[in-house]
């Protein structure tokens, strides 16, 4: 008979198992799907017994970027903020920023749309810092651009920065408001 203490880590260890077949699995789709709610269902400190495999999805995601469907673009952005939650910052930026920037230049709004969606999640993750010296400085040069594309691109990037801007200001205000109370 089983303590439940030992329970659960045959339980996780079934997880784990599991996890591990369903990143071979044949189908892109299940595996990004694996990736996004690995930390769901193993917890952090399970990470280090999975092994993603990083080729293969770079791999796809790029095939999904490059498209010439739209919609595989959009997935493609969604997938982008999936692997780069998943994998940090030092990953993003050695293997997705290219990807990334060039959907947040694609020529269909909805897959714009769709990219600073991912870097407002994006900033929310990585932080404000990381934002102004990677990426604002590369949308700044868009506003210059002759590109119709390139100044809508750098358009939602003004409304996503004003939001993110307007929201901090809130929560810097409530935090002097509740700082002169006491």
């Amino acid at each position: 008979m089983y303590t439940p203490i030992c329970l659960y880590y045959r339980i996780k260890d079934y997880f784990v198992d599991l996890v591990n077949k369903l990143l071979k699995d044949k189908n892109v789709d299940v595996i990004f799907n694996v990736v996004k709610y690995m930390k769901d269902i193993l917890g952090s400190q399970y990470n280090n017994l999975i092994e993603l495999p990083e080729d293969r999805l770079i791999c796809s995601l790029k095939a999904f970027i490059i498209n010439s469907s739209w919609k595989m673009r959009n997935t493609g952005a969604i997938y982008l903020y999936i692997l780069a939650i998943q994998k940090g910052l030092k990953f993003f930026e050695d293997y997705l920023e290219q990807s990334f920037l060039i959907l947040l230049t694609d020529p269909k709004s909805t897959v714009q749309q769709t990219a600073m969606d991912v870097f407002k999640q994006l900033v929310t993750e990585f932080g404000m810092d990381w934002a102004q010296t990677y990426i604002v400085p590369y949308l700044i040069k868009l506003s210059y651009s002759r590109n119709t594309y390139n100044k809508m691109a750098f358009l939602s990037f003004a409304k996503v920065c004003a939001i993110i801007m307007c929201i901090q200001f809130r929560i810097l205000n409530i935090n002097m408001k509740e700082n002169a109370v006491e």
